[in-house]
């Protein structure tokens, strides 16, 4: 059988913009990290060279912006979002939502009108979500995640499951 396209390795990529977060959840890969000590983050300049890369040699069908938390080094987010987005790359953001604002997920929507959101939720209780991030910000992460649907921005929602949760 003969396949209609030619398959390009890989196929989905995943770009770690920042090692910076907002939380401190004991099951990240990055758990060493505590809040404050890890600044390494993906510059502007470093972005556009990256893409180019990326948009003429790799290129993937997904992409995936990463961290610690994207929205953490927002420009740069914002950025690749945009330039992969525009070469028709589908771009998705996996984010705990908690440093997105209600201008942020604006401005990525308008950067990028097919971004996705591939959103970490602990808990929806409180005590719970607190004990797992290290943050009491439970109330922040659902006034983002309603904006992020009201604007129309596809959300996928993931849950490490512990016997916290």
């Amino acid at each position: 059988m003969e396949v209609p396209f030619e398959l390009r390795s890989p196929t989905h990529l995943q770009i770690e913009v920042t090692e910076e977060c907002n939380n401190s959840c004991f099951y990240c890969y990055n758990h060493w990290r505590t809040w404050g000590t890890s600044k390494n983050s993906m510059t502007l300049n470093h972005a556009e060279q990256i893409s180019k890369v990326i948009i003429n040699e790799i290129q993937p069908f997904i992409s995936t912006l990463t961290g610690g938390e994207p929205f953490k080094n927002y420009e740069t987010t914002k950025y690749l979002a945009k330039e992969l987005g525009d070469a028709g790359i589908s771009v998705g953001i996996n984010t705990n939502l908690v440093a997105a604002d209600k201008k942020k997920l604006d401005d990525i929507l308008t950067a990028n009108s097919d971004v996705s959101l591939l959103v970490s939720l602990p808990s929806i209780k409180r005590e719970v979500y607190y004990k797992i991030t290290g943050g009491d910000t439970l109330p922040i992460f659902f006034e983002n995640l309603n904006h992020a649907s009201q604007i129309g921005i596809p959300i996928y929602i993931n849950m490490v499951t512990h016997q916290l949760n």
